[in-house]
């Protein structure tokens, strides 16, 4: 009986000692996926940070364009307009 007990008790160590090598192998891989992750979203935010600043500085510019368009809209319509009172 005893030697049962003790091929029993070293099976439940070895599956013991396996399943928390496995739990070990599945945090590192869930530890490396949470970095990966981290790291990406860390890579994204960066780009969103440039792109919304590179609009930012767009910004002064368009209106710049759509203001002198605007102006030079108004100028073409004053000239036509006394053209045609000739």
């Amino acid at each position: 009986m005893t030697g049962e007990s003790h091929g029993k008790d070293g099976l439940e160590r070895r599956l013991f000692w396996w399943l928390l090598g496995g739990a070990g192998t599945t945090a590192a891989l869930l530890a490396t996926l949470i970095l990966d992750t981290r790291s990406r979203v860390d890579r994204i935010e960066e780009r969103m940070n440039i792109v919304q600043q590179e609009q930012e500085n767009r910004r002064p510019m368009v209106e710049s364009v759509l203001t002198s368009a605007y102006r030079l809209n108004q100028v073409e319509l004053r000239l036509a307009m006394l053209e045609n009172k000739q």
